[in-house]
């Protein structure tokens, strides 16, 4: 088995065109006026104000989340159930119609991971991380072998 998920680091991911160097009137622009924005109070993890100096706000819309944290936009969730935008990576532009052979030839460490730990546990998410030692993950959710969700994981 793999050692280490693979890597997608911030800076190459991309969700139709928008990205860590966007600024909040493009990321409006690109997916229309949010149903809502507020300032999220996580109890902790790298959102946490509590354990971070940063401003943090959530934009939401209908299977989309994002965060600005500190002027820089991250994505935070795609629901693929409602809603489909691109998401660009250096290995694989993908989707909810993206495949389990794409993303096995995309992410093959972090494929061969999610594989054993589904065979075993049945588990449902294939991670990358943004960088070799990171805390944070990108995590694909997969049912019954399609793409059901993405989302940025920061543990507590």
């Amino acid at each position: 088995m793999a050692q280490h998920p693979d890597i997608v680091e911030y800076k190459d991911i991309s969700v139709n065109g928008i990205d860590v160097r966007s600024t909040e009137t493009q990321l409006i622009e690109a997916f229309g006026p949010p149903i809502s924005i507020t300032s999220p109070n996580y109890e902790c993890g790298g959102l946490s104000e509590a354990w971070n100096d940063i401003d943090v706000t959530l934009y939401r819309w209908e299977g989309i989340e994002f965060h600005m944290v500190d002027g820089i936009v991250e994505v935070g969730t795609i629901d693929f159930t409602k809603a489909n935008p691109k998401i660009k990576t250096k290995q694989l532009t993908f989707d909810k119609s993206t495949t389990l052979d794409e993303l096995q030839k995309a992410f093959p460490n972090s494929f061969q991971i999610w594989k054993e730990r589904n065979r075993k546990y049945g588990s449902k998410i294939l991670s990358v991380w943004p960088s070799e030692f990171s805390d944070s993950e990108f995590h694909i959710i997969i049912e019954k072998g399609n793409i059901v969700t993405f989302t940025l994981y920061h543990p507590c």
